[in-house]
């Protein structure tokens, strides 16, 4: 693979090497890509020829690693969980094969299945800042819901822990499915208004309409209208699978999904799958069955023996035909720049055909391995640590059997020509066994010598245990170790036992099911176009995913603790009354237990207890509400005096109010007066020189009495002023009376 990938780059290395002796031909370099002027460099890009040479030489290096050096350990694997026989069976021997893989599995997988599947949450959404609050939150709502409602959540984490327990490795993959429903439907009676809505619905298209004219109640002619319509429904969902273990692939320099030259998925597609993902029927045909070695995979046999009778390729509906179809994710350099970047290959048939390319950012797969090896990708399975011990536990087990088959019934001595054979060979109880002389029969009798290997049984167990943390006593059946005077002793036991499952359970939970829904989420928020109304907690609500962080870190709960589920209930009905106590002394708004903890611990006690829906015990603690019911109440003594307060504002005011509408009258009555004194003293002056034929200087008597009313109008301006409370009074001067 690092020979063909250094190859890709050859064109663009001696592009380079002829730039710096100054021979740089701008075409030449670029092969078949463009010159850029403007960037005075060029853009160049791989051959397809060298692309899909390189592809298919990755596909077929990783397919070699899987099938050549996984695959078998996986298939012996699957086979001792099976109890398949080892081949080594002899005739009129014991046959039997013990168990220890399964029981081991059988034993683990429930727990892991209560600590992944046993709440409503499988993981939640950490924030990166406030603003993330809200939709963290949602987000941890809404992408439980995708995985547990839109998907089946619980078969897709069973196969895959099973997987990993017996095979290596579980294998999530994602994907956005665009699913298109399409229906028709016919509607009778319409009036205008519902068929012009059904017209305007871009999900619909009209097939027919008929319009009748008929009579309503009161006799008269509406117009009505008969539809047959085609709706057509377009969704995107994300999908969620566990893949077989023998249809992933990954190149065997794979330290995780993100640290892997080439990871991908193959699998045999019908032909009518891959038209209806887009491919034209005719590069099907062409590509489709040549080279398609993998249908018929070993693994894939031993996983399903049925398939090795019934699988037939040569279906007489060419749609149903079906074609080895590849999803590669490879790190290549295809604009030859120096840096790799990850596309999606897809390719048809066993010579991988590259149909389809595209540049992505993430790699849709998610791994989980009970017992990881550092720096690879596959590790090591619980079915390794104990098949050892099922070889040897039934070889010894044999012996056992065929010991006390001989001591039950020994093989017997006859003296030929003086016994019926026929006799002897009859079983029967009782049966009489005619002899011609005495002592013609003879059995002989052999000890059972079992007993001198339940040492080496006992022992196997032992390590097993050592290996597994697999126990009697972690099961609940050691009567000798859970009999103990000392309770402590019981619980260290038992807690013990739990280490194992616990470190599996970790594993998992901080590899595989983060990775997955991590990716979940990223996909949620890219695929996912418009709000959709789904019901939450009891609630329907709107959700729409585009405006979440798509970077936001998932926390997987995995309920982890030692002790035992009763130990555990007891620690959480002591922090119950503990937060009982603060609240009632601190009340529900103190700094260190409020309701939603307190919620939370009711939450856990319901959980161990069995229930998965809590919620229908217990609703959700909105923290607005409850900072509302507990507002402390108010002195009425205080109500009071902020009424009395209130109420001399409010007389203030109205006084203020009073003082300025006497003002305005006053002011008009000094208007009128003033019109009147005018008048008078123009009259008065008539008056007189009419009489005495004197003139009156009425402008020098109209001042003067302007300057007094203006000194009287200031004194009464500062007064009201005061009275309104603007500004001190000003001081007063003298008046000067006119003489």
């Amino acid at each position: 693979m690092a020979n063909a990938l250094s190859a890709g780059l050859d064109q663009a290395l001696a592009a380079m090497d002829t730039q710096a002796t100054g021979n740089f031909d701008p075409l030449a370099a670029a092969g078949t890509g463009n010159f850029m002027p403007e960037q005075g460099m060029v853009k160049a890009e791989m051959e397809d020829e060298r692309f899909d040479q390189i592809v298919r030489e990755a596909i077929s290096d990783a397919v070699m690693f899987i099938d050549s050096y996984v695959a078998p350990v996986r298939e012996r694997a699957s086979a001792y969980y099976e109890g398949a026989p080892f081949g080594d069976e002899e005739e009129g021997r014991s046959s039997l094969v013990m168990r220890e893989v399964a029981d081991v599995v059988d034993s683990v997988r429930p727990s892991l299945m209560r600590i992944f599947a046993g709440g409503d949450t499988v993981v939640d959404y950490e924030p990166t800042g406030p603003e993330d609050e809200e939709s963290a939150s949602q987000a941890t709502d809404y992408v439980n819901f995708v995985f547990s409602q839109d998907n089946p959540g619980y078969q897709v984490t069973y196969n895959a822990v099973s997987d990993a327990l017996i095979r290596k490795t579980g294998i999530f993959k994602w994907y956005p499915d665009r699913a298109t429903d399409v229906t028709e439907e016919s509607y009778s009676g319409l009036v205008n208004e519902q068929a012009m809505m059904l017209e305007q619905d871009p999900e619909v298209e009209v097939l027919e309409a008929e319009h009748l004219i008929e009579a309503d109640e009161y006799g008269l002619a509406v117009d009505k209208i008969d539809m047959r319509i085609k709706r057509t429904r377009k969704s995107v969902r994300i999908r969620v699978e566990s893949l077989p273990c023998e249809e992933f692939i990954c190149s065997v320099d794979a330290i995780d999904e993100d640290n892997a030259t080439l990871i991908g998925h193959r699998k045999m597609a019908t032909v009518s799958e891959l038209v209806a993902m887009g491919y034209p029927l005719e590069l099907v045909t062409e590509y489709g069955g040549v080279g398609d070695a993998f249908d018929n995979n070993l693994e894939r046999f031993q996983r399903n023996p049925a398939l090795s009778r019934f699988d037939d390729d040569n279906s007489m509906d060419r749609a149903a035909n079906r074609v080895l179809y590849v999803e590669a994710y490879i790190k290549i350099d295809k604009d030859v720049d120096g840096i790799a970047e990850l596309r999606k290959v897809c390719t048809i048939g066993g010579n991988y055909k590259v149909v389809h390319e595209e540049m992505v950012t993430e790699r849709p797969f998610a791994l989980i391995c009970p017992f990881p090896e550092p720096h690879t990708l596959i590790g090591s399975s619980l079915a390794d640590k104990v098949m050892d011990i099922q070889r040897i536990k039934t070889s010894v087990m044999r012996n056992m059997m065929d010991s006390l088959a001989q001591s039950i019934h020994p093989r017997t001595a006859v003296i030929e020509n003086q016994v019926n054979l026929d006799d002897v060979m009859n079983v029967e109880t009782g049966a009489i066994i005619r002899m011609k002389q005495a002592g013609a029969v003879q059995p002989f009798n052999q000890p059972f010598v079992g007993q001198e290997a339940q040492g080496v049984l006992d022992y196997l167990d032992q390590i097993k245990t050592a290996r597994t943390g697999v126990s009697q006593a972690s099961r609940g059946l050691d009567a000798e170790a859970l009999t103990s005077q000392s309770a402590t002793g019981v619980a260290a036991t038992v807690s013990a036992s739990q280490d194992s499952v616990e470190l599996i359970a970790r594993n998992f939970a901080e590899t595989g099911f983060k990775r997955l829904f991590k990716g979940l989420l990223k996909a949620i928020i890219q695929h996912q176009d418009k709000p959709r109304m789904i019901r939450l907690r009891g609630k329907w609500v709107e959700v729409d995913p585009r405006t979440w962080n798509a970077a936001m870190d998932a926390r997987v709960n995995v309920a982890l603790g030692r002790g035992t589920e009763t130990q555990k209930l007891a620690m959480l009905m002591q922090v119950k009354g503990a937060q009982e106590q603060i609240v009632q002394a601190l009340g529900p708004n103190n700094p260190l237990v409020g309701l939603g903890e307190y919620r939370n611990t009711l939450d856990q006690i319901l959980t161990l207890a069995g229930f998965k829906d809590t919620s229908r015990f217990f609703k959700e603690v909105d923290e607005q509400k409850v900072a509302q019911m507990t507002q402390p109440k108010p002195d009425p003594a205080q109500i009071l005096a902020q009424i009395e307060a209130q109420k001399a504002q409010v007389d203030m005011a109205i006084a203020k109010d009073k003082a300025a509408l006497e003002w305005e009258k006053a002011k008009l009555q000094d208007d009128r007066e003033r019109d009147k004194l005018d008048a008078d003293i123009a009259l008065r002056a008539a008056e007189i020189y009419g009489k005495y034929q004197t003139t009156v200087d009425v402008a020098q008597i109209k001042a003067d009495i302007d300057r007094d009313r203006e000194m009287m109008r200031q004194a009464q301006g500062a007064v009201r002023q005061q009275v309104l409370g603007q500004q001190p009074p000003m001081p007063a001067q003298p008046m000067v009376m006119p003489r």
